[in-house]
């Protein structure tokens, strides 16, 4: 049970972070609304708001 817990958590990271990060600079600093991971399943929903200020 360890194992699947910390393979579930990794795999969330990976998912945050690929929300988050963006090849194009421009579009970079335009990216500044809600990001919303796992939308249909609410007790494993992730909402994502990026601060322009704090980047």
């Amino acid at each position: 049970m360890q194992s699947f817990e910390k393979l579930y958590i990794e795999n969330t990271l990976l998912r945050v972070s690929g929300a988050l990060f963006c090849h194009n600079p421009k579009r970079a600093a335009s990216r500044t609304g809600l990001i919303v991971l796992n939308a249909d399943l609410p007790e494993k929903r992730i909402i994502i708001r990026p601060d322009p200020e704090y980047g």
